[in-house]
């Protein structure tokens, strides 16, 4: 996750100063539109898993009944999970009915709906949801730091859209920070079992165990065995990927950081990871709710494996505490 990121910014940044240094190429001419798309909004897929030049993860101008999208970016079934219409840099006003029209175009008679579309001028970027009619996500490179840019964006990664659904993360629950790699040190380097101080440790290398912010696979493959919490003596065995943010919640809870009475975690603009009655923030049930034991407190369990982690990483964030002080035992 951290290695995403640090990519998604750096493409931020690179598109944003060019933009800037390059306004006329960008936003004037016959060929603005391609400069566009070439300089400032490939990259950005690109960072976000979407190889525009390979056709099975992007379709470039694909024949609908009333015309052709820009850009189609296909989910695991190689079907379109959302079409993405492309203007110049000069361009401001949202094209939403020309966006909708390719969407709805598409989805008459065809079990598989596309419930996405969206549009970008290079700066502006903007996702629409096609059956609840309201914009899901708005950003503006130029205005906007580029790190809530980079949480904004993770709704359009592809490991996390390829199954159609679009979870943007909040910009203001998360400060996204780029560090240099941790250096491990000489008590985790020497130590396995209690550390000089009296906790559990775990040594750096140990086969199969991973930081919580670690880069590892997730959705699509086999969800870890166990977590390790801070002060915890033994690891707790999990089964599923939900488990990772519900022994967090609970840990959370055991240190007296998370209450019921102040646990409502948003994690899209709607919609909660946690909260007292099982319920979003729009008042529509929990779809696949999960009460945390005796805590008065429910978990939303339908979002797929990264966005749990991501999310899990946040809640922690949240309290003050550390991601990378949480290991999974991957299988």
């Amino acid at each position: 996750m951290a290695e995403l990121l640090k990519e998604l910014i750096d493409a931020i940044q690179e598109v944003r100063d060019r933009a800037n240094n390059h306004p006329q190429y960008f936003s004037e001419g016959h060929h603005a539109e391609w400069r566009t798309r070439i300089g400032l909004i490939d990259p950005v897929l690109h960072a976000l898993g979407w190889d525009v030049s390979d056709p099975t993860l992007v379709e470039i101008e694909p024949q609908t009944k009333s015309g052709r999208p820009d850009y189609a970016l296909l989910g695991s079934n190689r079907k379109a999970v959302i079409y993405l219409e492309a203007k110049n840099l000069s361009v401001s006003k949202p094209p939403t009915d020309q966006i909708l029209n390719y969407v709805v175009s598409e989805n008459m008679n065809n079990p598989l709906k596309i419930g996405y579309c969206a549009w970008t001028n290079g700066n502006e970027w903007e996702v629409y949801d096609v059956f609840n009619q309201n914009s899901v996500m708005e950003l503006s490179l130029k205005k906007e730091d580029s790190s809530k840019c980079a949480l904004k964006f993770l709704g359009l990664w592809r490991r996390s859209l390829q199954d159609g659904g679009f979870d943007q993360a909040v910009a203001p629950l998360v400060e996204v920070r780029v560090e240099a790699a941790r250096e491990p040190t000489a008590q985790t380097q020497t130590v396995s079992g209690a550390t000089t101080d009296g906790t559990v440790g775990i040594r750096i290398g140990e086969p199969g165990w991973v930081e919580l912010d670690g880069d590892y696979p997730t959705t699509g493959h086999p969800p870890p065995n166990a977590i390790r919490l801070p002060g915890d003596e033994e690891p707790k065995a999990i089964r599923a990927w939900t488990q990772v943010p519900m022994e967090v919640a609970m840990w959370l809870h055991k240190k007296s950081l998370l209450t019921r009475e102040d646990c409502r975690f948003k994690v899209t603009q709607q919609r909660y990871l946690l909260s007292p009655d099982g319920k979003h923030a729009t008042g529509t049930a929990f779809h696949s709710p999960r009460s945390l034991g005796d805590t008065g407190i429910w978990m939303e369990a339908s979002y797929n494996p990264n966005n749990l982690i991501a999310y899990t990483c946040a809640l922690l964030e949240r309290f003050g505490q550390d991601p990378s002080q949480v290991h999974l035992k991957l299988s």
